[in-house]
């Protein structure tokens, strides 16, 4: 195998003072390294410039289209000592105990099989047999449009999903301790009532019998998650939420937005740049540890994304006038690399009569649809990371799981903004993939010497 797809190749050692537990003000006062990608293998540990992320606007740079992520981390943690649990046998305690928001549940949704698909759209739900995981028949080489969407496996990696301010009464959540949270048994606290469904993976589905819905319930409750490195204080929560943090849906912030205030980005869009704004929810896939030796055997879950259907459009308008593409963290990267995968599927669904991605198709321009033929066209025929969910003249939904890794091909994102990433970890990997493996080593190796702070609340990266 290969020493780039060995999980040992994006392990490091990080002393525990190195992880940042707070987020420095103002946050664009954060540290920036600036280093250029690894070309043929040559790289050149001299180009290390040190900065902040304040600098930008000053930094004499072409113009560029930067694209940051707008969602919004909801508050998923509901963490109480006061709760009243009446189990089966009408037995009543006080309780401390703790619940972690998943994902909200239609009410026609079973939480504990996961065999029935949902139609998302127009047209009928479908079935499908379960997916043994590592099956021949792995989700991730079936291209599925809308209307097809799976039940994503339930437990500690659900899919983050959008929280809309519905009157659904059901979620899925994690559970501590999983003892006190048998089936039948009810919770009450204030004015709601909780009552256990059924056992899942790792967590519970749960019904709120009174007080109002899921939305009510987290927003009355809720504290937004921060990261498990982290130790909690509310003074911590307000720093992890980005400042155009637009649409609820993520269970962890898009950490590199963190740096950039209002300020900057106006500051950014003045020094003849453009701004645009996709949406990914983030999972607590995030925190996932790889656990295979062959990373390509990792499975990644799905994350739901919503793009408007300008960014075709901007991101070929970028090339054409010499614009590079930046990709503001790891959840923009793989965002804009699916979208060459999002264009095939919708390609291939118009041919067979999708109005709808039809319609989608009909609204741009010969130049933009060239450009992403050709980006298509340097896909593997047999893998599909993303799954549509819906396309109309406002854009286009789906989840998408895409792996970026060595060998990856970086069709849509021309340079990146991260922070520094855990060892091991998936976010590590796309930075290797992007930058070069020994590029990205001696970049981190340069910032642990030079008392660069990491993870969540720490420092950056800006590489070109």
């Amino acid at each position: 195998m290969d020493s780039c797809y060995r999980l040992s190749t994006y392990r490091y050692a990080l002393p525990e003072e190195k992880i940042a537990q707070s987020a420095v003000h103002p946050p664009e006062s954060a540290k920036m390294l600036r280093f250029s990608r690894e070309m043929d293998d040559v790289s050149n540990s001299a180009d290390f410039v040190d900065s902040r992320f304040n600098e930008l606007p000053a930094l004499a740079w072409s113009e560029r289209l930067f694209v940051f992520n707008d969602t919004r981390v909801i508050p998923s943690r509901v963490h109480f000592s006061n709760a009243v649990f009446t189990n089966r046998d009408g037995f009543r305690r006080e309780k401390s105990w703790e619940i972690f928001f998943l994902r909200e549940m239609p009410p026609e949704e079973g939480g504990l099989k996961h065999e029935e698909e949902i139609g998302v759209g127009k047209g009928a739900a479908r079935k499908r047999p379960r997916r043994e995981a590592g099956s021949a028949s792995d989700d991730i080489t079936q291209g599925r449009r809308r209307n097809e969407s799976s039940i994503p496996p339930c437990g500690l990696f659900a899919i983050a999903s959008p929280l809309p301010d519905s009157s659904s009464p059901r979620f899925e959540a994690l559970v501590f301790p999983g003892a006190a949270f048998s089936t039948g048994s009810k919770i009450e606290l204030g004015n709601f009532v909780l009552e256990v469904e059924s056992k899942i993976p790792d967590g519970r589905t749960l019904r709120i019998v009174s007080g109002g819905s899921v939305h009510d319930f987290l927003a009355a409750h809720g504290k937004l998650p921060l990261p498990p490195y982290v130790e909690y204080s509310d003074e911590k929560a307000l720093d992890y939420q980005t400042e155009f943090a637009k649409k609820e849906g993520s269970l962890a912030a898009p950490t590199a937005s963190l740096h950039f205030t209002e300020r900057l980005i106006s500051q950014i869009r003045a020094a003849g740049s453009s701004v645009r704004f996709l949406t990914l929810h983030v999972g607590l896939w995030t925190f996932k540890p790889v656990r295979v030796d062959d990373i390509r055997e990792h499975e990644m879950h799905p994350e739901f994304f919503e793009v408007s259907a300008s960014i075709f459009s901007d991101v070929v308008t970028a090339k054409r006038e010499g614009k590079k593409v930046v990709g503001v963290g790891t959840t923009v990267i793989r965002t804009l690399e699916s979208l060459p995968y999002v264009w095939r599927t919708v390609n291939e669904s118009a041919r067979t009569g999708d109005a709808d991605c039809a319609d989608f198709l009909a609204r741009l321009s010969e130049e933009v649809h060239v450009f992403w033929n050709r980006a298509s066209s340097e896909l593997r025929a047999d893998y599909h990371p993303e799954e549509i969910l819906s396309v109309g003249e406002s854009g286009i939904s789906g989840t998408t799981r895409l792996f970026l890794m060595p060998g990856s091909k970086f069709l849509v994102v021309d340079e990146i903004v991260t922070n520094f990433h855990l060892p091991e970890s998936t976010l590590l990997v796309l930075v290797s993939a992007f930058a070069g493996i020994k590029k990205a080593r001696e970049a981190y190796a340069h910032a642990l010497s030079n008392g660069y702070r990491f993870y969540s609340f720490g420092d950056g990266m800006w590489v070109g």
